[in-house]
This record gives structure tokens, sequence and C-alpha cells, in this order.
């Protein structure tokens, strides 16, 4: 006689399933901080003031002057799956903005308490919605100034597994500082206030460039060492800084890219990077770059990564060769060494170059070899 077992596999309650979804797109205070600061930027802010409180854990707040939002906006906003971006699949091929997905605001109201508060530009007033799960408030008037104000507490209380698995306060407040300071850099007009435990801790106001920038956040030692990118190849535009050979990092932190104004972290990107300068920088040592990459929107994926930080080029040899090239056509100077030969050798009709081949020592008996290039542009 055969027997019949019941089936195991079950359907999700909603609720699981926008945990999980949620779990996706927040995975620490950083990745909050991260969405809604993509959020103040999408809404034109030109002013950002980030406030936290014991490293995300107790508190978040995010301040922006942007457009703000309509207070029918806000009884939807926190919704899955709500977004002013796009109406169809189609149009997440050609998508100029750095969320699109509707998932942030949802995903951050299933692992938190959001507080949303806005008045829209046009408005005479605020409006405040709360909102926990899948629960909105009734909406109530207050006073408040063109933007935008997201509170954030009780953070993973209802998770406590993804509590568990945070670092110390004050490592992730690191997150959250490295993250607005590669904001920052990105977009160098926007002003951004970092403070935590209300200790400010950054504060870009002033400096609306990117060599001003790296001169508060690296020291001025480090500003002298930029070199200016402007490279233009057909469709493909770069603007930004890398650093002279000489001043490297012990890793690629300060290697930034943006794609149409999208913070991204690309292996092509850092690969055409390093390859660039693998003639001039020392293994195992990585220059500043930061780097502003225009392209075709409809040339890119940005629908790969739930936290929208990979991408995938339809052309990934145009933009590797385009990178490789805005970085190589710009004159560097390395540092001689000392018991170098040394050959001088035209380069192009403005630019002569001196190379210096050396040998360096490692540890023990193991040697590399290091090509310094010395570039000196002539100016007629």
């Amino acid at each position: 006689m055969m027997l019949i077992t019941m089936g195991i596999i079950k359907a999700l309650d909603p609720t699981t399933i926008q945990k999980i979804a949620a779990g996706e797109v927040i995975d620490r205070p950083s990745s909050i901080v991260k969405e809604l600061i993509e959020n103040s930027l999408d809404a034109k802010a030109s002013t950002i003031t980030i406030d936290i409180d014991n490293g995300g854990l107790s508190r978040i707040q995010i301040i922006d002057n942007g457009t703000g939002l309509h207070p029918e906006d806000l009884l939807v906003a926190a919704l899955p799956h709500t977004t002013s971006k796009i109406t169809a699949v189609e149009d997440i091929f050609g998508i100029h903005t750095r969320g699109f997905r509707g998932e942030a605001l949802s995903s951050i109201a299933h692992v938190a308490t959001l507080s949303l508060t806005s008045k829209h530009q046009e408005a005479d007033i605020g409006t405040q919605v709360i909102a926990t799960l899948s629960e909105i408030s009734a909406p109530k008037t207050v006073a408040h100034p063109t933007g935008t104000t997201v509170l954030i507490s009780h953070l993973f209380d209802e998770i406590p597994v993804r509590r568990k698995f945070l670092k110390s306060p004050a490592t992730e407040f690191g997150y959250i500082y490295e993250i607005v300071s590669h904001f920052s850099l990105i977009f160098p007009e926007v002003t951004f206030v970092l403070r935590h435990n209300g200790k400010e801790s950054l504060n870009t106001r002033g400096s609306q460039n990117i060599s001003d920038r790296i001169g508060i956040l690296l020291g001025g030692n480090a500003q002298k060492q930029l070199i200016p990118i402007a490279y233009n190849s057909n469709d493909i535009h770069v603007t930004g800084v890398i650093s002279q050979p000489g001043q490297t990092y012990p890793n690629r932190k300060w290697q930034l890219f943006g794609i149409n104004g999208r913070p991204v972290k690309s292996q092509i990107l850092y690969k055409a990077t390093m390859d660039a300068f693998a003639d001039v920088v020392p293994a195992r040592r990585f220059p500043l770059a930061i780097l502003n990459i225009q392209l075709p929107a409809d040339s890119i994926d940005v629908n790969i990564h739930p936290q929208k930080l990979d991408i995938k080029f339809q052309k990934s040899q145009h933009v590797y060769d385009a990178i490789r090239r805005a970085i190589s056509g710009f004159p560097t100077r390395g540092r001689p060494a000392s018991r170098c030969s040394r050959r001088t050798q035209p380069f192009h009709t403005s630019i002569t170059a001196s190379t210096h081949e050396c040998r360096y020592r490692k540890t023990g008996s193991q040697k590399f070899f290091f090509r310094a290039i010395h570039l000196e542009r002539i100016y007629e």
C-alpha cells in the first residue's frame, strides 16, 4: 500500500517575503544611509545632513533641501515597489536616476520604524507619516521647510539575528563615514554634513570641487598630488582626478567611479585603472582615482545587484579602453630612484617622457622591477 504524504513546500506570508527582500537591500546602518542619500540626490538636494547616534543602531536621520514630496506621495512612498522613476520594465534600460525599484523605503520600514516628513516646493505646509512593516499612519500636517526629513529608529528590533551580526557602533559608523565621504567626492556640488552622537565628523560646506574635498578627507599633501582628467571618446566622457604615481594607498578605498551619476563598483573599471598605472605604481599599491563617466543610458544595465552597486556594460571592452586611455593620456611625475638608468624619448608634440628603469629589493632575495615614467608638459 502506497503512503501519500503531505507536501512540504508552502507559500510564505507577505510580511516574511518583504523581510527577506529587505535583508537583501538593508544589511547594516550604512545601507540605509546609502539608499537615503541617493533619494536626496534624485530630489535635487544641494545640502544633505546626516545625523547618526550609536553607529546608526539607535538613530539615523537624514535631512535634505530637495524638491520634497506631495502629501499623497507620502502615503504610498513606503509601500513595496512604488516608485516615481519607472513605469515599465523597459524604462530600467534608460534610467538616469540612482533609485528606481521602489524598494528602499519599503525595505527600511520592514526592518525599522520609518518616519517621513516632507514639504513639497509648491506646498504651504509639510506632512508627516510613520511606516512600520506595511502599515502607514494617517498623515498629519507639520511645519517643515522645503525638502524631506527621514528618521530611522528601532533598527532590526524585529530581526534580532541580523542585529547580532552587526559590528561595534564605532565600526558601523566607520562604514557610514566612508559612504558619505565617497558620495561627497562623486558629487562635489552637493554639501554633505555628517554628525555622530552630536559631534560633527564631516562638513564639506564651502568646498565645491573634488580637489578641495580630497584636501578635507586626505590632507593637503594628497591634494597637491592630484592630476585633473578630462577625456572624450565618441559616446564616453570621463572627468575627475587621479593621483601622481608616488601617492598611493594600501587598498582601493580611494578608487571611486560614478556612471551617469550613479556610484558603482566595477571590476572592469578597477582593472582599467590599475592597468593604466601598471608601469609606474609598485605591486599591491593603489593610486587614487575619482572618475565620473558619462555614457548612453541604454548601454548599461544597473539592475544586476540588490543594492545597485554593480553594473553591466553592453560594450565592456570599449569602456575599459576609454578609462585606460583617459588615465594614460595625462602626464604624471614619477619619482626617479637612485641608481636608475635614464633615457629621454619623444612622447608626442607637447610632452617629453623620461623613463627610469629601477631595480628595488623586496624581502629576502626577491626583487622586482619598477618602471617610473616621468612626463613633463612643454608649454609654448
